[in-house]
């Protein structure tokens, strides 16, 4: 029986990994990039291809081969590497119909060759898997892949293949790419570009596999006039926070509502009602939103991710925004603003019902404390008329019948004196004190 082919680990000299783009993509061995379609894949290959083709990345200028069959040479290939500011000589795009993986690998080996080509971008894999090869089946998957890492590693030049994501989102992120595991399994890198968290059309390109090393701190861009823009890493975010479908306009104003800071969940809610959106829309929207509820002072606050109540407030009693009296509420796109001219100058129609029912009691209340006599006929002005307009004598009341002589005689007397515009002074009272007790 014939023994299998080995090397001793003595005879095999370590070497250090080859960077394309150091701490990204390996030179010489087989690459992977998921994402949804439409995020940006192709205009992130092109990005790479045209700081390849000026010499920006390792060992100077290199070609890139582009095969593809979504997108057209003349409308969308060509533009975007113009966009991009590439060197057009070292850029090589195909468009086959008759090549399949892995029977025409040899083909892949004699372009490269042809060319002294770096990168290979595939685009995307599962327009090339041969009809016995299939992306569910990991044995088939593999056997179509193994090809590639082979040629790779012969001739240094990195083999990027771009995939799809499922149609459900969800799960951890290795495993969120369409098709087998092995698909994964056989690259050694793997990239995932999806949304930024924070939404503001941002994208977040992260590794979420490689087997050379750490991986490097997500990268951050913006897609403007057809070309990239990088902003600064972000060390926080992670393949796990990238999402991966676009976001909902109803995401995108309670985005707006917690860019301030947390905010008071019934507040949020409150303010949702007023613009029309029911409150199971905006569950869906704070799970879209990666939004998480936090409780601090007895109450319970929404916060965007790396929010808390406690930075917010420094452990003090928490104060209401000022500035939400001062502002118009951030409409859903596509709606009308609701201005606002102060605290309640909109409520739902609920809180106006509960508000004039509190009104309407009120005034019955008074009027039940105040009740009118019967028969009683008022002046022109509303104030009930003295008895003998009723046509009724003077009837003294029940407080006045139970008075003492004497103390019902100083009333009177107190009622006839003229009004002073000032207060009698003390020989006036002492007088007044002694007419009504002579015998003193």
């Amino acid at each position: 029986m014939l023994a299998l082919t080995t090397r001793s680990a003595a005879d095999i000299t370590p070497t250090s990994v080859s960077w394309l783009l150091p701490d990204w993509l390996p030179a010489g061995k087989l690459g992977i990039l998921d994402g949804a379609p439409g995020v940006g894949k192709s205009t992130l290959t092109c990005d790479l291809a045209a700081r390849l083709s000026r010499g920006e990345l390792s060992s100077g200028p290199g070609v890139t081969v582009f095969i593809t069959l979504e997108d057209g040479g003349e409308d969308t290939i060509v533009p975007r590497l113009a966009a991009a500011g590439a060197d057009m000589s070292r850029i090589e795009v195909c468009t086959p119909d008759d090549f399949e993986l892995p029977a025409h690998a040899d083909r892949l080996r004699a372009t490269i060759e042809k060319f002294g080509a770096r990168l290979i971008v595939i685009d995307p894999i599962s327009d090339f898997l041969g009809a016995e090869s299939s992306m569910m089946g990991d044995q088939s998957v593999r056997r179509a892949l193994r090809p590639l890492g082979r040629i790779a590693a012969e001739t240094g030049c990195t083999i990027l293949v771009l995939r799809h994501l499922r149609k459900r989102e969800g799960g951890p992120a290795v495993y969120r790419g369409l098709g087998s595991v092995g698909l994964i399994a056989a690259a050694r890198v793997a990239w995932l570009l999806g949304h930024h968290p924070a939404g503001e059309g941002r994208r977040v390109l992260t590794v979420t596999k490689t087997n050379l090393g750490e991986p490097p701190p997500a990268k951050v861009f913006r897609v403007t006039g057809g070309r990239l823009q990088w902003e600064m890493e972000a060390n926080w975010l992670t393949a796990e926070d990238v999402r991966t479908a676009g976001e909902p306009t109803q995401a995108e104003w309670l985005r707006a509502q917690l860019a301030r800071g947390p905010k008071k969940a019934k507040d949020v809610v409150s303010e949702a009602l007023v613009l029309g959106l029911s409150e199971r829309t905006l569950r869906r929207a704070k799970a879209a939103a990666q939004v998480v509820s936090k409780q601090y002072d007895g109450q319970w606050y929404w916060c965007l991710p790396g929010q808390d109540p406690v930075h917010q407030y420094c452990g003090l009693p928490a104060r209401e925004d000022p500035y939400l009296f001062k502002s118009e509420l951030e409409p859903v796109p596509g709606r009308e603003p609701t201005p606002l001219v102060g605290p309640g100058a909109y409520d739902p129609p609920k809180v106006r019902l509960r508000k004039v029912t509190k009104v309407l009691q009120a005034e019955a209340k008074a009027k039940s404390d105040n009740p009118p006599v019967k028969g009683e006929v008022k002046n022109g002005d509303g104030a009930p008329p003295s008895p003998a307009a009723n046509g009724d004598a003077a009837t003294p009341r029940s407080s006045e019948k139970s008075c003492p002589p004497d103390r019902l005689k100083r009333k009177e007397e107190v009622n006839s004196m003229p009004a002073a515009s000032s207060p009698p002074s003390a020989s006036e009272r002492k007088a007044a004190s002694a007419a009504r007790n002579p015998d003193r």
